[in-house]
Parts: C-alpha cells; sequence; structure tokens
C-alpha cells in the first residue's frame, strides 16, 4: 500500500451544513414555537407556512446548497466504504 496523499480520501467541505449545525439548538426552539402558533393560532387565510424552509432562510442557509452538501456528505462516505474495502487511507 502506498502513503501517498493521493490515496487518501478528503472530506467534502461544508460550511452550510456546519452552520445549520450550530443552529440546530435555537432552530429547533423555534420550529416547535412555529409549529404550535401554526396550529392554535393561523387562520385558513395565511396559507401553509414550511417551517423548515423558512428557519433556514431565518439563518440565510442556501437550501439548494445545503442539499449539495448533504449529497457530498452521502456520496464520501459511500467512497469511504468502498475504499476502506480496498485498503486505501482515510484522512
Amino acid at each position: 500500500m502506498n502513503n501517498d496523499a493521493s490515496d487518501r480520501l478528503i472530506p467534502p467541505k461544508t460550511p452550510r451544513l456546519e452552520k445549520l449545525r450550530a443552529t440546530q439548538a435555537n432552530s429547533q426552539i423555534i420550529g416547535e414555537f412555529l409549529e404550535w402558533l401554526k396550529t392554535n393560532y393561523a387562520s385558513k387565510e395565511v396559507g401553509f407556512i414550511n417551517i423548515e424552509e423558512s428557519l433556514l432562510e431565518f439563518y440565510s442557509i442556501d437550501s439548494e446548497a445545503l442539499k449539495r452538501e448533504r449529497r457530498e456528505i452521502m456520496t464520501y462516505q459511500q467512497s469511504l466504504v468502498t475504499n476502506n474495502d480496498r485498503g486505501k487511507k482515510i484522512c
């Protein structure tokens, strides 16, 4: 096995996922409150509110970029399993 750096798998950068994790506690509380508010006080005239999308917008997190990062993480994790089976070094 070669110890060359090119044999190592590098995790993708995920700034939006990191920001989402950093806001998770507050987002949970805000989301629960909004769900409660919607259930108890929202009129039918207001329409549907997507709480997850609203929280992402509130925290200035691009939802499409976040989806891409999640796919990159899944691809990276699949590569870890595949390459670990082939004896490649991880990170």
